[in-house]
């Protein structure tokens, strides 16, 4: 197969290669597909997870069946997972003019673009295919902003039906990012292709239908050796008959081709065919312009059904915009397997439900009535007219009496009197089926890896928060590579928007984007300045300050996903961190650097709190003017004198209370002792001796601490003296001085 038509191709043969290219994709991936449907159904549980034919003859011979679905509550911990974490964007200037302002404004568009979009909901329920049938897919597209515009927005479109999307079966990538082509089927009435598309369509007309479907082009033929395809025409069409339901088809089909690409001087690279601002030229080099030859991606998208091509347009992205969540794919001898999350549980749910069933089965089996004995040995009545054995099941009887039945013994002839009725006392083995389910469930458990099941003995065994977290912790570790798909195909479509969102948003404008918190704010992007006010990438304004220029269509961004519990969910972490923080070490709040800083490090990027911080001790890394940065000096100039100051006082005032503070605390251990011995002699314990060497230690210890608390006292008043007589002898250098001036 091609990786793509022929340059000869022609419109009249656009359709006929997309329903070859559909048909390529039905051939080569049955088997995946049929496992993908076995798979979803047992996701949907009941008879689906029966083998086909197993319920309508158990119903025919009036035999019950039970399904216990366990794989559906498999899937719901992978997608709570992915509701509690959902993935963000995060970008980092990697190349070009590409700033840290330019890489918010573009996570600011990417989040719009799934507020609006709710993309949340798209990403979910692909990953919920994924999960239950190895399979899910979301799609990016482009829309209007609005009836009256011609501004152009990205959206995340869901795909409830991931059966309706094909692509190209050569694809190896962990989500089909190398496909070469792609598609997605939209399955329409006669009435609702008609009022979509109007009545003159050649799909319409049988003639012309048969007539396309005929022998291909020469180039077809030949390169697909595909002579004719009225199959296809006919699964398009609805059959023969030619009444519906119709096949429309959005098909994109990926193009390589060489450009060259140059060098200029604003030292941006552009492809030969890119406009190019007047005041540019092209940069040049010892041996002339600098450039090369480069291989681009060009996307063309058609609109198709069996015989009509309805629109041709160009894609601005790189690859097809269908983003795949796989499950485990593996080759072996050129042949592609794939898993679902409940692939390998699957024989272990049907074990389940035969042991469910079989149970329920002999139960409903079992003889209901507690006592067995010979025909006549009931019949009895009393004198109310009544037979206790009629009601021996519901009501308490003094005694029961029966009437005597004899039987003749063949071989002597003699009547026997027959034995009473006996209690039926025989008990089906419920209690081994039970624990053949149980066995059953743990496999299950297994072989999903959700180790926590509120229903299984293992999670209902554990009484610790500290065990049951555990559990989940397994779990996670064990699901992981789940969420990791779908941050895999997170991270694709993030880099898509990078490259569209400059073309479908260039120029100066004003756009929406949406903050880390999750509030809107309007801001100008792409704004242009005179060059001689532009310094390193930024404008210099009037007050001196550097202001972004917020130029998304400059360089080159990274995009990476990041995971993690919703705004919402981290402020309220940060605050209640902040509050223990705070009752933890209460003295910060008087150094409001050391505050500003545990605010920023606890806020973890919550712009409300970095504005607490900011408005405490301003962030260092704000643009200041030098004017700023001088003042700014000066004040910390001060504030370091002043500290000084305080820090002498404070070591003059401690040197002088020092004797009182240790001899408090010596007298307050003496007097502590004394209490202690006074209790221990009313207890009749003598520890005398024990008591004088404590407090021979303690008085030693007091009169080293007066000792040196008394050579504090006389270095400070040596330091006063020395202190003074420089003074002095500062003032008598002085006089003659000024003597000399007088004179």
């Amino acid at each position: 197969m091609p990786s793509k038509p022929s340059p000869n191709i022609s419109d009249e043969e656009i359709p006929r290669y997309v329903r070859r290219c559909w048909d390529l994709y039905q051939t080569q991936t049955q088997e995946l597909r049929e496992a993908e449907k076995e798979s979803l159904g047992f996701w949907i549980g009941g008879k689906y997870q029966w083998r086909e034919g197993e319920t309508e003859s158990r119903q025919g011979n009036n035999r019950p069946w039970m399904s216990i679905n366990r794989c559906k509550p498999a899937v719901d911990q992978i997608e709570n997972e992915a509701r509690n974490n959902p993935p963000g964007p995060q970008a980092k200037p990697v190349g070009g003019q590409a700033d840290s302002d330019g890489a918010d404004i573009l996570e600011g568009l990417i989040r719009e673009i799934e507020y609006r979009s709710d993309a949340k909901s798209a990403d979910i329920m692909a990953l919920r295919y994924a999960a239950a049938s190895g399979r899910g897919v979301f799609e990016m597209g482009t829309e209007y902003a609005g009836e009256r515009t011609l501004e152009q927005r990205i959206v995340e479109i869901p795909a409830p039906d991931p059966a309706c999307y094909f692509i190209d079966p050569a694809a190896r990538m962990p989500c089909l990012e190398d496909a070469m082509w792609g598609g997605k089927i939209r399955v329409l009435s006669k009435e609702q292709l008609i009022e979509e598309y109007g009545t003159e369509l050649k799909v319409l007309n049988r003639s012309i239908l048969e007539r396309s479907a005929g022998a291909a082009g020469s180039w077809m033929a030949e390169a697909l050796n595909w002579q004719n395809d009225f199959s296809t025409t006919n699964t398009w069409t609805g059959g023969a008959q030619n009444k519906g339901p119709y096949y429309v088809c959005e098909f994109y089909q990926v193009q390589i081709e060489r450009v060259k690409l140059r060098l200029y001087s604003d030292n941006v690279l552009r492809f030969e065919d890119e406009e190019v601002p007047a005041s540019v030229k092209v940069k040049r080099g010892d041996d002339g312009e600098i450039d090369r030859w480069t291989p681009r991606r060009r996307v063309k998208k058609w609109v198709v059904t069996a015989a009509d091509l309805l629109e041709t347009t160009d894609w601005p992205g790189t690859m097809v915009p269908h983003f795949y969540v796989l499950g485990p794919e593996i080759w072996r001898d050129g042949k592609r397997f794939r898993l679902s999350l409940i692939t390998n549980a699957q024989d272990s749910q049907r074990g389940l439900n035969y042991t469910a069933t079989s149970a329920a089965e002999i139960v409903g089996t079992m003889t209901k009535a507690p006592f067995i004995g010979y025909v006549g040995q009931f019949d009895v009545t009393n004198a109310q007219g009544f037979n206790p054995w009629d009601a021996s099941n519901t009501q308490t009887w003094q005694y029961m009496e029966i009437n005597p039945k004899f039987a003749t013994d063949p071989a002597t002839g003699a009547a026997q009197l027959l034995p009473p009725p006996q209690r039926n006392t025989w008990e089906a083995p419920i209690q081994r089926l039970m624990e053949l389910a149980t066995f059953f469930g743990e496999q299950i458990k297994a072989a999903t890896a959700v180790f926590f099941e509120p229903s299984l003995p293992s999670a209902a065994q554990v009484q610790s928060g500290a065990a049951i977290k555990a559990l989940q912790s397994q779990t996670n570790i064990g699901t992981v590579n789940w969420q990791d798909q779908l941050h895999r195909a997170k991270q694709l479509f993030y880099q898509q928007c990078a490259v569209i969102l400059p073309k479908i948003c260039d120029g100066q404008r004003v756009v929406t984007v949406v903050r880390p918190d999750t509030q809107h704010e309007r801001l100008e992007i792409n704004k242009e300045f005179p060059a001689a006010e532009m310094q390193n990438g930024k404008h210099r304004t009037k007050d001196g300050k550097l202001e972004s220029a917020n130029n998304i269509t400059l360089g080159q961004y990274a995009l990476r996903v990041t995971a993690g519990p919703s705004f919402e969910t981290r402020r309220e972490k940060s605050m209640q961190t902040l509050i223990d923080f705070l009752k933890i070490a209460p003295q910060t709040l008087g150094s409001p650097a050391v505050l500003a800083k545990a605010l920023r490090l606890v806020g973890a990027g919550d712009p409300e709190i970095e504005a607490m911080a900011d408005a405490i001790a301003p962030s260092p890394d704000g643009q200041m003017s030098p004017e700023q940065q001088q003042a700014q000096v000066q004040q910390l100039q001060g504030q370091n004198q002043q500290m000084q100051q305080v820090i002498q006082k404070l070591q003059f005032a401690l040197a002088a209370k020092q004797p009182e503070i240790e001899a408090g605390k010596w007298k307050t251990a003496i007097t502590t002792l004394g209490g202690i011995r006074q209790a221990e002699i009313k207890a009749g314990i003598d520890k005398a001796e024990l008591d004088e060497s404590q407090l021979e230690h303690f008085t030693g210890l007091a009169h080293e601490a007066g000792m040196q608390a008394e050579e504090h006292a006389h270095a400070a008043t040596m330091q006063d003296s020395q202190q003074s007589a420089a003074a002095q002898q500062q003032q008598q250098a002085a006089q003659p001085q000024n003597e000399g001036t007088q004179e």
